[in-house]
């Protein structure tokens, strides 16, 4: 047998930063499943949701971090009840 090599790579955050992507797709989401959002997510919502980004495990779950987000949740607060506000 001879040796070969293997290249593992983390796309996401490593050779691509897809958290704008998710954000503005996961505003898209939630703006057509709730009422009264705005048609474009507010630029600090997305800062915003880059901090919370890490603890998204699903892609589904953008929409219910930017939900949680415009309904004036904090990062701490989001982090710290996660798997229970997912839930819910």
């Amino acid at each position: 047998m001879t040796d070969s090599i293997i290249y593992a790579l983390d796309f996401d955050g490593v050779i691509c930063d897809s958290a704008l992507e998710t954000a503005l797709t996961g505003w898209k989401a939630a703006a057509t499943i709730w009422s009264g959002m705005a048609e474009t997510a507010p630029p600090e919502l997305v800062e915003q949701f880059r901090a919370v980004r890490p603890i998204i495990e699903t892609g589904y779950e953008a929409i219910l971090v930017i939900r949680l987000l415009h309904a004036g949740e904090t990062i701490e607060s989001i982090y710290a009840g996660y798997g229970e506000k997912a839930q819910a």
